[in-house]
């Protein structure tokens, strides 16, 4: 067995794979604690904040303000769910929809709101594969209205399936396509494994998304795979 001395330029290089694997395994971790701790320092700060003029009171103590946003939320929800409150909520909503440009704004902030993290089904029916932005090269997608549909007076123009393809990773943000319904593929993917894709630019894959071959077997930079035996 041949010995490998071991050298400077290979201990350097064994030092860079490990510090960039400890990267990638600790920078997820890092960049989310750090993302929620803003997020409730800068809420936990504004909320203190209200109660100390307000209500003219010392500082209180840290997390106050998160927490008393948490139980208003929790409070709005019951009297959502309240058959009264939710009357009051309809009636301060139509009020809201009256108003020329709120209405739009409010209007598609909660149907992707709903999308997201809500019960609304209408938004998204179907995780869909569409070819664009040509031929050839493939785009997740979903679709948004469950039937086809037609302008009327365009006689000309074939039935067409509203389908909305996000951005990665930022899926609230993308276009409305219309596809006719030969050229859109009805994917086996429900709306949350779809939306986790897209998020992870590819990353994560849904258990019915299945990879081809060994990892690393591609190379990207020649289109070949390492295993392929070179033409004589």
């Amino acid at each position: 067995m041949k010995h490998v001395p071991f050298t400077k330029g290979s201990t350097l290089k064994t030092l860079r794979g490990h510090f960039f694997a400890g990267l990638v395994a600790l920078a997820p971790l890092f960049i989310t604690v750090w993302m929620l701790l803003t997020i409730f320092n800068y809420l936990d700060a504004r909320i203190r904040g209200y109660f100390m003029e307000l209500f003219n009171l010392q500082v209180p103590p840290y997390g106050a303000g998160v927490l008393v946003t948490f139980l208003g939320i929790v409070f709005v929800g019951m009297v959502a769910r309240n058959f009264i409150g939710g009357r009051i909520l309809q009636f301060f909503e139509g009020i809201l929809l009256k108003v020329p440009v709120a209405n739009r704004l409010y209007g598609a902030v909660k149907q992707i709101i709903g999308a997201f993290v809500g019960r609304d089904k209408t938004v998204f029916e179907k995780v869909v594969l569409v070819q664009y932005p040509r031929q050839g090269c493939y785009s997740l997608g979903f679709l948004t209205y469950p039937e086809r549909i037609r302008f009327r007076g365009r006689d000309d123009l074939p039935e067409l399936l509203c389908i909305f393809v996000p951005t990665t990773p930022n899926p609230t943000s993308g276009m409305l396509l219309l596809f006719p319904e030969e050229q859109v593929q009805i994917l086996s993917i429900n709306i949350e494994d779809g939306l986790k894709m897209i998020i992870s630019g590819g990353v994560v894959l849904p258990e019915s998304v299945a990879p081809c071959g060994e990892p690393g077997s591609l190379s990207v930079q020649d289109g070949k795979r390492y295993d392929e035996k070179p033409n004589a």
